[in-house]
């Protein structure tokens, strides 16, 4: 198990170049982040099953990602999108307004 104790978003300035940095720091040590958006599957949320899901999240996995950035229009996934993410080591970027 492995716990969060911080998260930080670092956007330095570069001193050679034009521009800033985006990388997150999770307890203290940086990590590249690999992903994609992720949009909710369906307008009718009861046509979403487990297979569709572990399906979509699987994909991200084969493609080498380690995040999945959830689109923030105010709906919130089942509680088994978080659980298999988190079971096969999918990160969840989601903004909870």
């Amino acid at each position: 198990m492995v716990g969060f104790r911080s998260v930080s978003l670092v956007t330095d300035s570069y001193s050679d170049q034009p521009g800033r940095s985006f990388y997150f720091r999770v307890n203290n040590v940086p990590i590249f982040l690999k992903g994609s958006n992720f949009i909710p599957i369906d307008s009718f949320e009861s046509l979403v099953t487990r297979d569709i899901v572990k399906e979509i999240v699987d994909d991200a996995v084969v493609a080498n990602m380690n995040v999945l950035r959830v689109w923030g229009g105010g709906i919130y996934q089942q509680d088994y999108f978080y659980d298999y993410a988190d079971q096969v080591g999918i990160l969840i970027w989601q903004v909870l307004n």
